[in-house]
C-alpha cells in the first residue's frame, strides 16, 4: 500500500483547540490538565502542543472498572 492524496492526514500534535474536544474537555480545562503536569506536552516557543497517543493513553487510564448497580 502506498500512500493516497485524497486520504487526509489526521496530525499527531494538536494545539489545545484541537485538543480539546478529542478527549471531551473544555479548553480552559485542558489547559489546566497540561499545566499542573497531567498531560504531557511539547513547547515550540509559546506555542503548546499535545500528542494524540499521550490524549489517548490518558483516557485509557481514565476508564473505571466496576459493576453498575
Amino acid at each position: 500500500m502506498g500512500f493516497s492524496p485524497n486520504v487526509p492526514i489526521k496530525p499527531r500534535l494538536l494545539d489545545y483547540r484541537t485538543a480539546a474536544p478529542y478527549v471531551s474537555l473544555s479548553y480552559w480545562s485542558l489547559r489546566e490538565m497540561v499545566l499542573d503536569g497531567v498531560i504531557p506536552h511539547l513547547k515550540f516557543g509559546k506555542k503548546v502542543l499535545i500528542d494524540r497517543q499521550d490524549l489517548d493513553q490518558w483516557a485509557y487510564n481514565q476508564k473505571e472498572q466496576g459493576v453498575l448497580s
